[in-house]
């Protein structure tokens, strides 16, 4: 087992995250060197962490290739390279993949976004009790309007069960997004990454000051990513334009 370090807000703030895929053979299987191809390139741009989650598609993965998948990225990774690993959506899910988790040494996990059913009331007891289970605090990926209440989201992060957001509700025009405004009056900037690539970051990063930005075409060109969060975190918004 290999104990990987705890991740904190500026840990993620280091840098664009990268939402990589995730490489499988012909015969549905983690590909290794084409995942270690991949880590790479990301390493080699400048990135600092990589989340599998979406792009990897990680919400379709069943209990064995959750667990070769795990063991597979962690094996192939370079070390200058943090990982942040996708459980669930659903809570049963979650929890057996939380003795994968275990098993690994993994301290890094985001909580998948759940749909039907849910509400804010169920998301709050269930992420504490995955953290419980873990023993550390989840990051908590927020993708629809009113999933979880601000001053829940406030709570579960004062408490230590919720370490960081991934927030991606998608909005016409991102500037006006009331709810995106209270949860960054409730938590901080500092805690919340923009979550639906390059689209929205003029005005997430330019605008709103939030930590940094998630994004897949970081996996193919991610030292320009990484300037773009530079250019917009110093207000030269037409250089980043």
């Amino acid at each position: 087992m290999t104990e990987t370090p705890r991740l904190s807000p500026e840990d993620y703030a280091r840098s664009v995250v990268a939402v990589p895929p995730l490489a499988l053979d012909d015969d549905g299987h983690f590909a290794a060197d084409a995942n270690r191809r991949v880590l790479s390139h990301i390493a080699d741009g400048g990135i600092s962490t990589v989340l599998y989650g979406g792009n990897a598609n990680i919400y379709h993965f069943g209990a064995g290739l959750f667990r070769e998948a795990l063991e597979g990225v962690f094996a192939v990774c370079p070390e200058n390279l943090d990982i942040l690993f996708s459980i669930g959506p659903d809570f049963g899910k979650a929890m057996d993949q939380a003795e994968d988790l275990k098993d690994v040494g993994i301290k890094n996990a985001l909580l998948l976004p759940m749909a039907f059913p849910s509400d804010s009331a169920g998301i709050v007891a269930g992420a504490r009790q995955l953290a419980e289970k873990l023993g550390f605090g989840l990051v908590l990926y927020i993708k629809r309007d009113a999933y979880l209440a601000p001053e829940a989201l406030q709570t579960l992060i004062g408490e230590g069960t919720v370490s960081y957001v991934k927030y991606a509700v998608e909005r016409g025009d991102p500037a006006q997004d009331p709810y995106l405004d209270v949860i960054l009056d409730a938590v901080g900037v500092d805690k919340v990454a923009s979550g639906m690539g390059e689209t929205p970051i003029a005005d997430h990063i330019g605008g709103r000051g939030m930590s940094t930005f998630t994004s897949g075409a970081v996996c193919i060109a991610p030292a320009a990513s990484n300037a773009l969060l530079s250019l917009y975190r110093a207000g030269r918004t037409d250089e980043a334009a």
